[in-house]
C-alpha cells in the first residue's frame, strides 16, 4: 500500500513538473543559439575590422548551420577558409541570409543592420 501511494506521488509530481522543464529546455535552446549568431557575427565584424586576410567577412544562416565566411558574397567566397557551426533543431531565424562586414570599418553591408 505505502508503495502504490509513493509512486503515485513521484507520478503527480512528475506530470505537475514536465511543462517548467520543456520550456526550461527550450529558452535554453534559444538563447544558446542567439549567444552563438551573436559571437560570429561579433568575430566576423572584428575580422574585417582588423583586416584578416585584407577581404571582408561575414556569417552566412542556413537551416543546418552557421557560416563564418571570408570574401565579398557566400556565393563568391573562399571556401578553404569557411568556419562552419551546427545550429539547434527547431529553431526558425527570419531575416537575411548574409550579413558581411565591409573591410577595415566592419560597417554592415545589409540593410536590416
Amino acid at each position: 500500500m505505502e508503495l502504490i501511494v509513493a509512486i503515485s506521488i513521484v507520478v503527480l509530481l512528475g506530470t505537475a513538473t514536465t511543462p517548467f522543464v520543456i520550456n526550461f529546455y527550450q529558452r535554453y535552446q534559444s538563447m544558446n543559439e542567439r549567444n552563438l549568431l551573436v559571437s560570429l557575427l561579433r568575430e566576423a565584424r572584428t575580422m574585417s575590422m582588423t583586416g584578416q586576410a585584407s577581404a571582408d567577412h561575414g556569417v552566412h544562416i542556413d537551416a543546418d548551420n552557421f557560416t563564418l565566411y571570408e570574401g565579398l558574397s557566400y556565393a563568391t567566397r573562399d571556401q578553404v577558409q569557411d568556419q562552419t557551426f551546427p545550429r539547434s533543431v527547431g529553431i526558425a531565424i527570419t531575416g537575411p541570409d548574409d550579413i558581411l562586414f565591409i573591410y577595415l570599418s566592419g560597417k554592415s553591408s545589409s540593410t536590416s543592420f
